[in-house]
């Protein structure tokens, strides 16, 4: 899936849960974290910045990567103060291209969580690392998705998009017999 750009930066939505007991919630980034390493989860929808998010056009974040983007008052707040700050965070597997993003240090103490729960044991990764290739993205099953710099790129998970519509059909006062509705339902099926 490719996005097109705005005037003044990309498309960016709201990705929302379909079909389960948080039907109706974002993705969002916990905490509104600016730094690499915050943990993705399911929230309630906000409409604010950190569940917005932008699919990867190469210009900015790799093509099939899903992104944020840091709003520019509060980039130029935190580069002001001589900080360095990504413009944009991906979703990513925390440790995949070598670097741990590691929950926050005062997440720690809030949740029981350590490198476990974001990274693959160093057994794991290491006969890739030996050989300077990317571990495959199957070692982080169970693992929570964090937030990465999207220049990162061993890091960024690309996604395969595949658009779907859903539509129903309401015809009004129409007479016809079971055997017809069933024929009609077939054809419809075929054409979709």
């Amino acid at each position: 899936m490719e996005s097109s750009r705005g005037k003044h930066s990309s498309s960016h939505c709201l990705i929302k849960i379909l079909g389960s007991r948080r039907a109706g919630y974002c993705i969002d980034i916990q905490g509104e974290r600016l730094e690499p390493g915050g943990q993705m989860q399911v929230f309630p929808c906000m409409n604010k910045w950190h569940q917005m998010f932008g699919f990867g056009d190469e210009e900015v974040a790799p093509i099939g990567s899903i992104h944020s983007s840091i709003p520019k008052n509060v980039l130029n707040t935190i580069l002001h103060k001589g900080k360095d700050q990504a413009a944009q965070l991906c979703f990513g597997a925390s440790g995949r291209g070598g670097n741990k993003y590691d929950s926050w240090s005062e997440d720690d103490d809030s949740v029981n969580l350590d490198t476990d729960d974001f990274v693959p044991k160093k057994s794991e990764l290491d006969p890739y690392f030996d050989k300077d290739e990317v571990p495959p993205l199957s070692l982080w099953q169970d693992k929570f998705l964090v937030t990465v710099p999207c220049a990162d790129t061993s890091a960024v998970i690309e996604f395969v998009f595949v658009p779907f519509v859903v539509e129903g059909v309401y015809q009004e006062n129409i007479d016809i017999d079971d055997t017809e509705a069933e024929e009609s339902q077939i054809n419809l099926e075929d054409e979709l």
